[in-house]
């Protein structure tokens, strides 16, 4: 079984067959990207004031509240239960030239001899406990979910190309599907990955260290010949919301992950709604940073009403013979291409645990920064 990747649990999962959007006439299905965190989501460059340094800069920097759904949960031979937690993103864009400590030295020469202006995108993950039960065992880890992600990569111009990532992981997560013993039930990670890409992209060397160790060192070859555009796993956030965001979205991707090397994976839109209370929630702090303005529409009396908060959802799906389950973003809907208000802003994630333990919610909580508008 190939192992499933994660930010939240160690990430993804899944798998389904679909008729998929591509590029005729190449081996490879070169995904369609849009820069839909700006007003322009046509723009297909680094704007000025995304950039740090510049006149008017200014970050986006959200958190999310994390609880955990335990009402999903089907496992029957053992439970956990996280502690409420937070999800904090950082996205902006940064100056990176071939010298930084970001480029590995094998691969610097392949560099442009120039500063390059980049995406910088920055998640942490914090979740202050998490107990494990098995009958009348519990045991509780404090401290036990943390990870640390890092990414830099290239505009959409350039397919979104990356340069480097990093993940720092110190997790205590289920270990198997069915358990006698409380020690059975978990598994404490604590890894550290750097992966450096050449220019190119058609290379990358990962360094891990597991549990404080050495590091071991390996090279993946020909990453360019992916089956689809390849982004890496620690900026899946912003590659999922480059896409078409529409309920109709079918479209593969594929992702480098630091201990699966290059996997394949789906997007697909749905129409699947917020509930009630998350969308007013939602609206609310997206309009305290005018990043929603109301819409009206005529209802059968001719009377001017109010839209609802228009959202859509994309899963994401392991594409492999062995499946699982998906992952799920909310965006606030592109309703305008020029005018995007929005700017596609997720609103809510969705994480299932593995081996039916239930799910981790992500709710908006505070846009703290974004994009320069005045």
């Amino acid at each position: 079984m190939k192992k499933r990747i994660g930010i939240a649990s160690v990430l993804l999962a899944a798998g389904m067959s679909l008729t998929l959007a591509g590029c005729s006439g190449s081996s490879q299905n070169v995904v369609y990207l849009s820069s839909n965190w700006y007003a322009n989501t046509g723009f297909k460059k680094i704007q000025p004031t995304f950039t740090e340094g510049n006149d008017n800069f200014a970050k986006e920097k959200i958190t999310y509240d994390v609880k955990f759904d335990k009402s999903t949960a089907s496992n029957s031979t053992y439970s956990v239960n996280y502690a409420d937690g937070t999800y904090v993103t950082e996205f902006y864009a940064k100056s990176f030239d071939r010298n930084s400590e970001y480029v590995h030295e094998d691969y610097k020469n392949g560099y442009p001899d120039k500063n390059l202006t980049v995406y910088y995108y920055r998640t942490e993950l914090t979740i202050p406990s998490v107990t494990f039960k098995v009958g009348n065992e519990e045991k509780t880890f404090v401290n036990g979910n943390g990870v640390v992600c890092e990414s830099y990569f290239l505009s959409v111009e350039d397919r979104m190309r990356p340069l480097y990532s990093s993940q720092k992981i110190n997790s205590v997560s289920p270990a198997n599907y069915q358990v006698s013993s409380i020690d059975e039930a978990y598994r404490e990670l604590n890894y550290e990955y750097k992966t450096y890409y050449n220019f190119s992209g058609s290379e990358a060397k990962t360094y891990a260290k597991t549990d404080g160790g050495e590091d071991t060192v390996n090279t993946v070859y020909g990453i360019n010949q992916s089956a689809n555009t390849l982004f890496d796993v620690s900026y899946l956030d912003i590659a999922v919301r480059a896409n078409k965001l529409m309920p109709d979205l079918a479209q593969a991707i594929s992702l480098y992950t630091p201990h699966g090397g290059v996997q394949d994976f789906i997007l697909r839109g749905s129409d699947t709604a917020l509930t009630d209370d998350e969308a007013a929630n939602a609206k609310s702090i997206l309009t305290g940073k005018n990043l929603y303005t109301p819409e009206y529409a005529k209802d059968e009396n001719g009377k001017e009403v109010e839209k609802k908060f228009s959202t859509v959802a994309v899963s994401v799906t392991y594409n492999g013979e062995l499946s699982g389950v998906s992952q799920t973003y909310w965006f606030a809907a592109v309703n305008n291409a020029r005018n995007n208000v929005g700017r596609a802003t997720i609103v809510k994630m969705s994480y299932p645990v593995t081996f039916g333990l239930g799910t981790q919610i992500y709710t908006l909580n505070e846009i703290e920064s974004t994009l320069w508008t005045d």
